[in-house]
């Protein structure tokens, strides 16, 4: 059984929603992040056949959302403020201040937050404006999705004669302007792992199958495979998901080894071909994601060795 739960103060109807925010779109967010490497504002391009459902792709190649700020410019075009303290189909008191707040989730990390956008205040003498502001997300936060909320609430309340229906408790939520998934992981690194019940000896073993850096990287072209016959399996693995096993990191660390020779096997000179552009999803993006993003130093198989171990030591 469904419940309708019927608020006991004005909220946001449809029709004065339509009429004061005409962008269907309701608010447009950009992203930016600072570059570690040149210190510069550097844009996130957003990807998606839905304003409401994206995925973030940094075309540089930097922005680690474990190590950088997540930058947030948003733009609200706002129609007819004052319909939203008229007596008949208002939210507030004619003498009272509307703001503007954002909430924000990320399911897999657990995170949540809000923000009240200071300077977007809405009183009875605001004129049609479009409104921009910005605010920001610590980096170690955002993990796969977070989703926003944007929402207008009552930023202070002054009673008039006729203020029956109102509500009266600052920082009550009086109506929804938008909501959006973003998937911050759009271009970042998953690696193929699957478990396996097989009668070898092997704990674990890759399979690493390509021809060309333009070759989808997929569980085809490069896997780990786990087999959970072997007595030392349960030692990959621990009941906090939060947590790695220390063998685990150490057999990740060589299998992503074993990938990045097999590649510098097939092309000696493959570092400098990185040089080029390469579509989603290919192993030549994997590769520039390793070396940009993670940091990697391939110009050696000691080298490689070493970064990669490195990197897992502190991420995982």
């Amino acid at each position: 059984m469904s419940r309708i739960i019927i608020p006991p103060y004005r909220v946001l109807k449809t029709k004065t929603f339509e009429t004061i925010f005409p962008n269907k779109n309701g608010v447009e967010i950009n992203y930016f992040y600072e570059s570690l490497r040149t210190h510069k504002r550097c844009e996130l391009v957003k990807k998606g056949t839905s304003a409401n459902n994206m995925y973030l792709e940094d075309p540089n190649f930097e922005w680690n959302p474990q190590d950088q700020k997540l930058n947030c410019k948003i733009s609200i075009e706002i129609h007819s403020p004052t319909s939203l303290f008229s007596p008949i189909v208002g939210v507030a008191t004619p003498s009272s201040k509307l703001g503007v707040a954002v909430i924000w989730r990320c399911k897999e990390s657990k995170a949540r937050g809000s923000v009240s956008l200071d300077n977007l205040e809405i009183t009875e003498n605001s004129i049609e404006r479009y409104l921009e502001t910005e605010f920001s997300i610590e980096p170690g936060i955002l993990i796969g999705k977070i989703n926003f909320t944007f929402v207008i609430y009552l930023k202070s309340y002054v009673p008039c004669e006729k203020s029956f229906g109102f509500a009266t408790i600052p920082g009550t939520i009086l109506g929804i302007i938008d909501n959006k998934d973003i998937y911050i992981d759009g271009n970042g690194s998953m690696f193929p792992i699957l478990d396996e019940v097989s009668n070898s000896k092997l704990l674990w073993r890759t399979e690493i199958s390509f021809d060309d850096l333009t070759e989808t990287f997929d569980e085809y072209s490069f896997c780990l495979y786990f087999n959970k016959n072997h007595e030392d399996y349960e030692c990959l693995v621990t009941k906090n998901k939060n947590k790695h096993s220390q063998l685990f990191k150490e057999v990740l660390a060589q299998a992503l080894f074993d990938f990045i020779e097999y590649a510098r096997s097939r092309d000696d000179q493959f570092i400098d071909n990185l040089e080029g552009d390469f579509e989603d999803g290919s192993i030549g993006r994997q590769l520039k994601f390793f070396i940009n993003v993670c940091q990697w130093k391939l110009e050696t198989s000691h080298s490689t060795l070493n970064s990669i171990r490195n990197f897992i030591e502190e991420k995982f």
